[in-house]
């Protein structure tokens, strides 16, 4: 399974550089040289105040996990500005994104240089997966 071969090289990475697995790699990239062929993010991607979000996610789930400011979108900004630092030449960026945040996420990517941008929907046709390559 590919995650019991990725998580040791995870587990040692943030120990190296000190931090608290949660953070991962986005905080110590610098720290240790690399870039990366592929990214692939599940931020949160909630608006603070959405009703509808359900009552079995909102009362158990934390609230770091979901919740990404006033339009749900702080932490795809971050991410997205500073992905082409982080990615190769031709390297791919893979978000999971709200079911209405489709095009705003293919604005941002394109302000930030990404090209072959896609958006793809879930079973249910709601936007759910940005892909993206760095120039």
């Amino acid at each position: 399974m590919w995650l019991e071969r990725i998580l040791p090289v995870w587990v040692l990475s943030t120990a190296m550089c000190d931090l608290p697995k949660a953070i991962g790699f986005w905080h110590c990239r610098k720290t240790l040289n690399i870039v990366f062929d592929l990214i692939i993010s599940n931020p949160p991607y909630i608006a603070v105040y959405d009703a509808s979000v359900e009552s079995v996610v909102r009362d158990y789930e934390p609230h770091l996990a979901l919740y990404a400011g006033t339009d749900g979108l702080n932490a795809h900004r971050q991410i997205i500005s500073q992905a082409g630092e982080w990615l190769v030449s031709d390297g791919l960026l893979v978000l999971e994104i709200g079911h209405d945040q489709g095009t705003v996420i293919r604005d941002l990517l394109s302000e930030s240089s990404f090209m072959d941008i896609q958006i793809r929907q879930d079973y249910s046709q709601h936007d759910r997966i940005a892909l993206a390559r760095k120039t």
